[in-house]
């Protein structure tokens, strides 16, 4: 009988003669022999499957839990006592599992991801070996706890496709706009929609990249939209101008609000500038139409007005643009993945389990040995 063997009886004998208190005690114990010693002979392993498994049902949330961090991060972790941790009642203790075990195989990720609630969603997004598919699907996903998790990974990359997807979902999300703004792996001008959400820095970032990506020349504003435009802003009619801008600039008229209450007034210049307004009546416009905190701050008045003057028109349209959105002849609807009218997904209150557990009797989830 090896070392482990006889450690493990007696370990198995303390928790008979003992009951139900020390029993918790009994598998910690257990766990951190087993995943102290690197390497196990099929006895030691079965001896030890054996006894966590006799002893799971009956301890508490957080035993079960600390068992399944272990396991999680051990290289030869005992399949039968992964899948009766991915099957627990207790999301803490499933999710342990899911965000670290690397005996999970990434091409079921997304067969979990359509039928798992939004917390053990959030524990995949935790990993840091999930492919592009599944970033992408976990981006889309309905619960904000799970794109706000997934954005938090520093361990990541995001491609192109996911970054715009995520920005078009956060648009409206100061919080989490700013946690991806935060990112230093996206490069700036991909992050120009959320412009309004951007510190200073990042905004004269966004500007800095457009300026050398973009063409050299701006696109024409029609004489009509630019006549209007002028007869509104001598007029200093606020909703008049956001409506002429709108017009000139070919802007989605659900964006036009935030172009015209941005609390620094720089988009509101730089919608001016795009359109061909000049500094002088571009500033005294914002003196006039523009939110209050930005009328009664002269720093934020010169501030906007050194940015209209720094600032071509080709950038300022891409910025506007980015920031209200484009006109077009039909306005899609976003579909996240899971979208509420698909099936409905788990509340934290809720118990649905991950992972089929019947047959196949080995499971198609966790890699064979």
């Amino acid at each position: 009988m090896s070392q482990n063997q006889y450690q493990f009886r007696g370990l198995e004998r303390l928790a008979s003669e003992h009951g139900l208190d020390i029993r918790a005690t009994v598998l910690r114990v257990a766990t951190d022999l087993f995943c102290q010693t690197r390497l196990h002979s099929p006895a030691d392993i079965a001896r030890y499957t054996d006894l966590a498994l006799a002893l799971l049902e009956y301890v508490d949330a957080d035993t079960r839990k600390a068992v399944a961090e272990k396991l999680a991060r051990a290289p030869h972790a005992p399949e039968r006592l992964l899948r009766q941790l991915l099957d627990d009642d207790d999301v803490t203790v499933t999710g342990a599992i899911l965000s670290e075990s690397k005996a999970l195989s990434r091409e079921n990720f997304s067969g979990l991801l359509s039928e798992c609630g939004p917390a053990e969603a959030a524990a995949i997004a935790r990993r840091s070996d999930i492919d592009l598919q599944t970033i992408r699907l976990l981006a889309s996903h309905s619960h904000l706890l799970v794109v706000e998790t997934l954005i938090e990974n520093a361990a990541l990359h995001f491609d192109p496709a996911t970054v715009r997807l995520l920005v078009d979902r956060l648009r409206d999300r100061p919080a989490l706009a700013r946690l991806l703004l935060a990112r230093p792996d996206i490069s700036p001008e991909q992050l120009t929609p959320l412009y309004l959400e951007a510190q200073p820095d990042m905004r004269a970032r966004m500007r800095e990249a457009l300026e050398a990506r973009l063409p050299p020349t701006a696109p024409s504003v029609p004489l009509e939209a630019v006549s209007e435009l002028n007869d509104a802003v001598i007029a200093a009619e606020r909703e008049r101008v956001g409506a002429s801008l709108g017009k000139a600039l070919r802007l989605d008229p659900a964006g036009i609000a935030r172009i015209l209450n941005d609390p620094t007034g720089e988009v509101f210049v730089l919608a001016l500038a795009a359109a061909g307004i000049k500094r002088a009546p571009a500033v005294r416009l914002l003196l006039i139409a523009a939110v209050p905190e930005v009328r009664m701050s002269v720093n934020l008045i010169h501030t906007a007005a050194d940015i209209h003057e720094s600032t071509s028109r080709r950038v300022a349209r891409e910025i506007v643009a980015a920031v209200a959105g484009e006109r077009r002849a039909t306005a899609g609807t976003f579909e996240p993945h899971m979208h509420p009218s698909s099936t409905p997904q788990r509340v934290f209150g809720q118990r649905r389990r991950p992972l089929p557990l019947q047959k196949p009797l080995r499971r198609t989830d966790i890699a064979g040995r």
